[in-house]
């Protein structure tokens, strides 16, 4: 079994404040690579770690980018919500967003909090489970939402849209430690998105902990220069699992699209 994740493409029909060239179509051109990837690696399932959109109910330019490419993935498809999805970056309006009305018409599938999907392949079963955003996930000793149990699988899968960091940002933005996380979730890989920044694999007693950071560079943070737009592939099929993050070529050099300020 063989899976592709990515988070935070911000999809939106107008230029981010920073960025200089044309983010419509940069962000166009990485998509269209993903769409590559998931035919080159043989991809089984496409994974998505939240906020799709920048927008709740974004341009109907927007939506069309997003529909174009979820019609070519031949996979399915797993998203969870983040922030930049919901209105007011409330959970409660989820049922209200662009997100749930494409949802609706099958074009992907939200991993509602609390549902487990199992997913089988020649004698391998994988649980697959996820958790939308909300406003308290990364509230002092509030990490129930990075914590599953592991049930009747083979490996375990949690994607969550929450500010799981190996270490503190900045004592000014709220966010949960991987250290809080690993002695309470039994889940062997966790994947998060939200941190735009990213991070190399983390792992805490054989569990790993996974951002490849956002495909979309949209703030001018000295670290956007020289970050490079990633994916991550996961191959459960050779007996050995196989984790790799994959830079994205269409991707051209931060100083070319960002407007440091």
């Amino acid at each position: 079994m063989r899976l592709l994740y990515f988070t935070d493409t911000h999809i939106r029909a107008s230029n981010p404040k920073y960025r200089i060239d044309n983010y419509y179509e940069s962000l166009k051109t990485k998509l269209q690579e993903i769409v590559q990837l998931v035919e080159l690696f043989s991809v089984d399932y496409l994974l998505h770690g939240g906020d799709l959109f920048d927008l709740p109910w974004p341009p109907a330019k927007a939506v069309q980018m997003s529909v174009d490419f979820l019609e070519q993935i031949k996979v399915p498809v797993y998203i969870v919500s983040g922030n930049h999805d919901l209105l007011g970056q409330k959970l409660s309006t989820i049922e209200n967003t662009m997100l749930w009305f494409l949802a609706s018409r099958g074009l992907f599938r939200l991993l509602s909090p609390g549902d487990k999907i199992y997913l089988k392949q020649a004698g391998f079963t994988l649980q697959l489970s996820g958790q939308h955003y909300n406003a308290g996930i990364d509230k002092e000793n509030k990490i129930n939402s990075y914590c599953v149990k592991k049930k009747n699988c083979d490996i375990a899968i949690h994607i969550v849209h929450g500010m799981l960091l190996p270490q503190p940002f900045s004592p000014h933005v709220p966010a949960t430690m991987i250290h809080q996380v690993a002695p309470l979730t039994e889940a062997d890989f966790t994947l998060c998105g939200h941190a735009h920044l990213g991070y190399p694999a983390e792992e805490i007693d054989g569990k790993i902990f996974i951002n490849p950071g956002s495909i979309s560079r949209i703030l001018a943070l000295e670290w956007e220069l020289v970050r490079v737009p990633q994916v991550v592939f996961l191959d459960f099929s050779g007996g050995k699992v196989q984790c790799q993050y994959i830079p994205l070529k269409s991707a051209r050099p931060g100083f070319e699209v960002l407007r440091f300020k």
